[in-house]
């Protein structure tokens, strides 16, 4: 919640607003998110592969989804005005090829002095279809808990039923 705030509330150099945050989460479905860190020789790349092995993707593929926000936060310091190099672009384009000719990406980039030498990629995916996410089913899990919780009910009131039969007879 914090990153979409920060999204929509701070003046970028391509600015994203509440209203792409709106068309990307609009009939999307399913919207996952994800922040990557990166730092040193080929930091944007770093920060995209850390943003896709986060465990907030929940093992999902981003390139199966129809729309994306992708924000680029980078640190331009005084002196040098380095900003992003021309390769650092590259590695955003790369990334953006792997997805299918039928998606939508918003693409923001904002300059955070904070970030010292780092770079900072915030990607929201949404669009999935059904079949290409894999939730972690918390329900299947508790119905497999409360399953091992009631054969164990019955397994004490089979005891119970047992002992009584063998102290009193039938």
């Amino acid at each position: 919640a914090k990153r979409i705030a920060e999204i929509i509330t701070i003046h970028e150099l391509i600015n994203l607003d509440f209203n792409d945050v709106k068309t990307v989460l609009k009939d999307g479905g399913v919207a996952i998110m994800s922040t990557g860190y990166g730092e040193g020789e080929g930091r944007v790349k770093k920060a995209i592969e850390d943003a896709l092995n986060s465990p907030l993707l929940n093992d999902n593929n981003v390139f199966n989804s129809k729309k994306i926000l992708l924000a680029i936060t980078f640190s331009s310091e005084k002196k040098e005005q380095q900003g992003l190099m021309m390769e650092e672009m590259n590695d955003i384009n790369d990334f953006m090829a792997k997805f299918g000719e039928d998606f939508e990406i918003k693409l923001g980039l904002a300059i955070d002095p904070e970030l010292g030498k780092k770079v900072k990629v915030t990607i929201l995916a949404t669009g999935f279809g059904i079949e290409d996410v894999e939730p972690r089913d918390r329900r299947n899990r508790h119905s497999q808990e409360e399953a091992n919780r009631i054969a164990e009910e019955e397994e004490k009131a089979a005891e119970r039923a047992d002992r009584r039969k063998r102290y009193y007879g039938s």
